[in-house]
């Protein structure tokens, strides 16, 4: 089971190291494909509840109602103030108060990610500092595997020259040794041959 194991995982690092060094990000494509989407819905929902006092439910039901409005543009980068108090009033029957910059701040991909700064957000500070975070768990990980190589190396040293010592040992010392002894202790109290001589 070990044996696979560690050939298993083995496969899976050079795996992963393949993907990490072809992985290509396409920036251009991934800000289109964002602004061409209702990603900023859940962030605009969450500024009517900071801003014009909604409960969530109340947010997401105004929200959900624009965004089928605006299905057809694929996005919300045309949705108006006046057009949200609109719907407020026709949805929810009262009137809410948001500013043009509000509304656009809400809709600001780069906003969005700039205020996640909370441990495991998107934000750069979060992001930095998870990278950190990783980057010295590795640095740990490398640190401990030369570590074991060089014990390792050291080990197989040892090992080679016991054997090369075992090798050139002469035969007789070799033979002379503890094993040789309980050899010839086994042979006490055994009747000794005798020779038999003609004249």
């Amino acid at each position: 089971m070990i044996p696979n194991a560690i050939a298993e995982t083995r496969e899976a690092v050079a795996l992963m190291t393949e993907v990490i060094d072809l992985i290509r990000f396409d920036d251009r494509r991934a800000r289109s494909r964002l602004e061409n989407s209702f990603a900023m819905a859940t962030d605009l929902a969450e500024v009517l509840v900071l801003h014009c006092g909604l409960n969530f439910r109340q947010a997401h039901r105004l929200i959900g109602g624009l965004v089928r409005q605006h299905r057809q543009h694929g996005n919300l980068l045309r949705l108006t103030v006046e057009e949200l108090v609109t719907a407020a009033e026709r949805l929810l029957g009262r009137r809410i108060d948001l500013t043009p910059e509000l509304l656009a701040h809400a809709l600001d991909p780069q906003a969005a990610i700039a205020a996640r700064q909370d441990i495991g957000g998107a934000g750069p500070a979060a992001m930095q500092a998870m990278l950190d975070e990783c980057a010295a768990m590795i640095q740990t990980y490398a640190n401990w595997c030369r570590e074991c190589r060089s014990k390792l190396r050291i080990a197989d040293e040892i090992l080679q020259q016991s054997v090369a010592a075992l090798v050139n040992t002469p035969h007789d010392a070799a033979m002379s040794g503890p094993g040789q002894a309980a050899a010839g202790r086994g042979n006490e109290g055994m009747p000794q041959q005798r020779r038999i001589t003609t004249e």
